[in-house]
């Protein structure tokens, strides 16, 4: 090898030190840690969005009849599964899924036990026009979807 190979050779192998120094060594700020995560956050959402929509699309004719029966229309009825699903993808926390039917409550002004009904019959395959909601069996359940300051707690 000539000399002029060896100082080329020196130059690229310092360059591959340095290089895996930094890579070994380098540790991201907080900033890095935020923004990876804000982004991965974002990625999750919108996988379950678009899960949510894919989903939806064969399952036309059970947001139509669950939204008739509960007198909403299905369009209001497909916004409510898609903000619930992408809400609850990563947590199904009890106190999560309560607070996020809560807000869903608020937002399209529809009970919370309506909505938590009518999200189980989608995915259990319910039959929410033969159920009442108002009898002994349910008030078991009532208490998860109501909370302690509704009076049908106890």
């Amino acid at each position: 090898m000539t000399s002029q190979n060896k100082q080329i050779l020196m130059i690229i192998i310092i360059i591959i030190v340095l290089i895996t120094a930094f890579v070994a060594f380098y540790e991201p700020n907080d900033e890095d840690t935020k923004s990876k995560s804000s982004i991965q956050k974002s990625k999750n959402k919108d996988e379950a969005k678009n899960y949510t929509d894919l989903l939806l699309e064969f399952e036309a004719e059970k947001i139509v009849l669950l939204s008739l029966s509960a007198n909403i229309t299905p369009e209001t009825f497909k916004k409510i599964l898609v903000e619930y699903n992408t809400a609850t993808y990563e947590n199904e926390e009890s106190d999560y899924l309560i607070k996020t039917i809560s807000q869903l409550s608020e937002k399209y002004k529809i009970p919370r036990n309506k909505i938590a009904s009518l999200i189980f019959g989608f995915k259990y395959d319910c039959d929410y026009e033969n159920n009442d909601y108002n009898n002994q069996s349910t008030k078991i359940i009532q208490p998860l979807v109501d909370g302690p300051e509704s009076e049908d707690y106890y």
